[in-house]
């Protein structure tokens, strides 16, 4: 006996926004090069040459090494070097030339520093046993002759031991300072303007920031103390105020904090503010990445780059975390690619990578690759034209730093990097709607993990965004995203755990503050295996599929509704049933499938078919008694297939993200159907893609993601390889 299916209606009213934001939106760092190491990083340092670009040293432990590299004219990172050195190293700090040797490292008990000279092309290496054990080197002048000297300090042991540089190149040990305090970092500054080197300690122990002022041969002052609400591991300091200020951030990682304060050259020292950091903080440094009067801060985390700009003399943009350099061997920022602006460059221990990141400013010669810096774990990937310019800009989804990382399209193959706007927590796909009128367009986040989701609005893309996020049911996911007059339209499915658990709900927008929920839920009945649902012309109609499985009859059935603006359900009709004993329908899709035909339907099938069911819609609105099937093919989600027609030859074609080969898959259309699958890229890792003229007007180009990675790549004109 047949059971009927039952479609509900439930609205909730005035929905009030949870989360509601303004920002300004920053670039720091761009395009990325990227090289995989033939061995684990231990150590990462760069030798700046004035004019040139930046040779990038990394050490090696196994066997033990310095290995050189550059940036080529075509933006690949190249070898340009390596020697052997004599033992294992931990850790690799530059010398700045002026007689200062090339790096300074330690060995990894911490026992005797080590010092490699460069003499005629090769290195030379000499070794000072230490008294005391050192966990960190660090090369500041430090009783004031103008030559580097090299400072040994550590959590796991108290003071300073130093290293004097003498005129002709050579070291000598030098007095231990500040013997009453275990050190974490420390930096030295001229604070009042007397020409003699003061120092900046942070005592770990105590959790205080320590100032010691110079009096001259090495001798200093009584201390000056501040207490910190937290446990400081690194600090940086900049000048400020036309340097009658000292700025001084602490990296409190424990805590997650960055702490900022004011010095003054009298000694008065005050915290100024804490910011909260998505990551465990282990260097930092100001730095100028932008074109504004103030430092922006970059710090080296556990997690990745952080990176917060620079808004007043103590006030910072909220921090964002971009996902390249997460668990760094050595980090270092200095010009790579020679046009004068601060890049970064970070060797990742576990994934035994150097990856170098451009500002966002670029100029000069280098050709960058198109990939670019995103956030953590990027997931969704959108291309669109965000800005209203016509050209096709990029949208990427950070599921780990919860954030949207922008690129706008500038023409010419070039995208201004790395805007990063931060939204609700963990997105895992997007949708766009562009400006209706004076409507602006806006980025509709699905947060499938958390239960929300949020609306970006681009009424001032590039400068600034707004972000609100609206409370969801179970696992949302945003179908559709439309304006409607000057109404925001946001059509949802929620997929629960549990038997039955699909429904689908429109939010409209209704005032500044407020949305309006209509859910629409499907009754007791036959297991109800996926459902979709999009606007259906004019007047807010609109057309509902679902599938419902029968396990005991060993089949399933695609089933078609329309619905009106008010959510009133017409006639229910079973338009397709099909072999299914395994119950293996895991999504359905709206699409079209013939060039000028109607609304078809795509029925993904999951384990073990491994399928994709192509249902056409007949002209007088009945649908062909046999699909089309598309086999061998493992699809998980409604983001994981495209159809647009990426050949140009009029007919519509299937790109899909297959995971069993870890492939970028097109199925091309032809007239009977579509041709066996072609493998257009590698999909490994890939957490979303998408299809755009992005570098021309020519032809179409892939944009992926990459989760492992923190970056999203442009890959040309990949579809033109038909075999």
């Amino acid at each position: 006996m047949r059971r009927r299916v039952v479609l509900g209606l439930c609205t909730v009213n005035m929905l009030w926004l949870q989360v509601v934001y303004s920002q300004r939106l920053y670039t720091s760092f761009g395009p990325v090069a990227e090289r995989q190491l033939p061995f684990t990083p231990a150590g990462l340092a760069l030798r700046q040459h004035p004019g040139r670009r930046a040779e990038i040293a990394v050490l090696s432990q196994s066997p033990p090494g310095i290995h050189l590299f550059t940036l080529d004219d075509a933006g690949g990172v190249r070898p340009s070097g390596s020697t052997a050195l004599g033992e294992e190293l931990d850790g690799l700090v530059a010398g700045d030339g002026a007689g200062a040797p090339a790096f300074c490292s330690l060995t990894p008990d911490g026992t005797s520093a080590v010092l490699i000279a460069e003499a005629r092309g090769t290195f030379v290496e000499t070794v000072f046993p230490l008294g005391v054990r050192s966990q960190r080197i660090a090369l500041a002048d430090i009783d004031g002759d103008g030559r580097k000297d090299i400072l040994l300090f550590g959590k796991n042991r108290a003071g300073v031991s130093t290293l004097l540089a003498r005129g002709n190149g050579t070291y000598v040990p030098g007095p231990d300072l500040f013997p009453d305090i275990s050190v974490s970092d420390l930096r030295t500054a001229d604070i009042n303007g007397d020409g003699i080197p003061d120092v900046i300690v942070c005592d770990w122990l105590s959790n205080r920031l320590v100032l010691f002022y110079g009096i001259g041969r090495l001798v200093f002052s009584e201390q000056v103390t501040t207490d910190l609400p937290g446990e400081p591991d690194a600090l940086a300091w900049t000048w400020l105020e036309k340097r009658r200020t000292l700025g001084i951030a602490v990296a409190a990682p424990a805590q997650r904090k960055i702490l900022f304060l004011r010095a003054t050259p009298s000694g008065d020292v005050q915290l100024e503010a804490a910011m909260q950091v998505p990551g465990h903080v282990r260097a930092l440094e100001f730095v100028p990445l932008n074109d504004h009067p103030f430092p922006d801060i970059v710090a080296s985390a556990d997690e990745g780059t952080i990176v917060s700009a620079g808004e007043g003399p103590f006030t910072f943009s909220p921090p964002a975390l971009i996902g390249p350099g997460a668990f760094p061997a050595g980090w270092a920022l200095g010009d790579i690619d020679g046009d004068g602006r601060v890049d970064l460059a970070v060797a990742e221990k576990s994934s035994r990578r150097l990856v170098l990141l451009a500002n966002a400013g670029r100029g000069g010669a280098t050709a960058w690759q198109p990939t670019y810096a995103a956030g953590s774990r990027p997931r969704g990937v959108i291309a669109a034209d965000l800005d209203g310019d016509g050209l096709a800009d990029i949208a990427v989804a950070n599921a780990g730093s919860s954030s949207v990382t922008l690129l706008f399209n500038r023409g010419e193959g070039r995208f201004s990097g790395g805007a990063t706007a931060l939204v609700g927590e963990r997105p895992s796909s997007l949708s766009f709607t562009p400006r209706l009128g004076a409507v602006p367009g806006a980025i509709v986040t699905s947060h499938t993990a958390s239960d929300m989701l949020g609306v970006l609005t681009a009424a001032d893309f590039p400068r600034t965004a707004s972000f609100i996020g609206i409370p969801t049911g179970a696992r949302p996911h945003v179908l559709e995203s439309r304006l409607d007059s000057a109404s925001l339209r946001i059509i949802l499915r929620y997929r629960g755990e549990e038997r039955n658990a699909v429904s689908l709900s429109v939010f409209e927008q209704i005032g500044g503050g407020q949305f309006l929920e209509r859910s629409m839920r499907f009754g007791q009945g036959e297991r109800i295996a996926a459902a979709t649902m999009e606007s259906s012309g004019n007047g807010g109609a609109y057309a509902v599929a679902f599938v419902t499985t029968s396990p005991g009859r060993g089949t399933s059935t695609l089933q078609c509704a329309a619905v009106t603006s008010s959510f009133t359900v017409g006639k229910i009709t079973p338009v397709l049933t099909f072999a299914d004993s395994s119950a293996a329908v895991s999504g359905v899709l709206p699409v079209t499938l013939r060039q000028g035909g109607g609304r078809d339907y795509i029925v993904v099938l999951g384990k073990p078919v491994y399928a994709l069911l192509l249902a056409y819609r007949l002209p007088d609105g009945t649908f062909r008694s046999e699909p089309e099937w598309i086999r061998n093919v493992s699809v998980t989600g409604d983001d994981d297939v495209v159809i647009a027609d990426v050949d140009g030859d009029g007919r519509p074609d299937i790109t899909v993200r297959d995971e069993a080969s870890a492939s970028i898959v097109t199925y091309y259309g032809g007239a009977l159907g579509f041709g066996a699958g072609v493998r257009v890229a590698g999909a490994k890792d890939v957490g979303g893609f998408a299809v755009a003229h992005l570098l021309s007007g020519r032809a179409l180009d892939l944009v992926v993601t990459h989760e492992g990675d923190g970056t999203v790549s442009i890959i040309p004109d990949p579809f033109r390889r038909r075999p």
